[in-house]
C-alpha cells in the first residue's frame, strides 16, 4: 500500500476506528499497549468512550488502566493548552508594550528612569530572545526604531546612559 496523505486522518478517529473493530479480548490487549504508551494530542473523551463501549460489549474490567491512563493524557494535553494560551497572552503583552513603548519618542523616553530601563532590557536581547515572542516583523519594527535612535539588539547601551537610571535600578 502507497502512502497518501489525502488519507492521513488525526490520531483519534484511528484508534477509536481500531477500538470499534475489535471483536475478542485478545485484540482488546492489542489495543493497551498503544493506548497507555502513546502521546495522544485530542480528543480523549472519543477514545474513552470507544474503549469503555469495547469494555461492556466484552464483558472485560479494565484492567490495565487505559480509561486512567487516558484521563491523565487528557488532564496533561489541558493543562500544555493553559500554559500555552498563558505564554501566548504574555508574548502578546510584552509585544504590545514594546511597540507601545517604541511607537512614541524614544529620545525622549530615554531620560526617564523607567524607560531607559527598558530600552537597556530590551537592547540587551538577541533577535532570536525577541523571536520567541514576537513576530519577524515585529522585530523588525524594533530593531529599525533602535536604529533610529542609535541603538542596537544585543549592545549594553553603555554607562552615559546607564548613569541616568536612579540606583534603585540595580544596573
Amino acid at each position: 500500500m502507497e502512502y497518501d496523505p489525502a488519507n492521513d486522518r488525526p490520531y483519534h478517529e484511528t484508534v477509536v476506528c481500531i477500538i470499534n473493530q475489535a471483536t475478542s479480548s485478545d485484540e482488546a490487549a492489542g489495543i493497551v499497549d498503544l493506548l497507555v504508551t502513546t502521546a495522544c494530542p485530542a480528543n480523549h473523551d472519543a477514545i474513552i468512550k470507544s474503549w469503555r463501549a469495547l469494555l461492556k460489549r466484552l464483558n472485560l474490567p479494565d484492567s490495565h488502566g487505559v480509561i486512567a491512563a487516558m484521563e491523565a493524557k487528557k488532564a496533561h494535553a489541558n493543562e500544555q493548552a493553559e500554559k500555552k494560551l498563558e505564554e501566548q497572552r504574555l508574548s502578546t503583552e510584552l509585544s504590545k508594550r514594546i511597540m507601545d513603548f517604541f511607537s512614541t519618542n524614544l529620545h525622549g523616553a530615554l531620560t526617564v528612569g523607567g524607560g531607559l530601563r527598558f530600552v537597556h532590557e530590551v537592547c540587551q536581547m538577541t533577535r532570536d530572545e525577541l523571536l520567541g515572542f514576537m513576530s519577524e516583523e515585529g522585530v523588525a519594527e524594533v530593531e529599525a526604531t533602535l536604529a533610529n535612535a542609535g541603538l542596537r539588539l544585543g549592545m549594553d547601551i553603555g554607562p552615559e546612559l546607564r548613569a541616568k537610571l536612579p540606583t534603585r535600578c540595580g544596573l
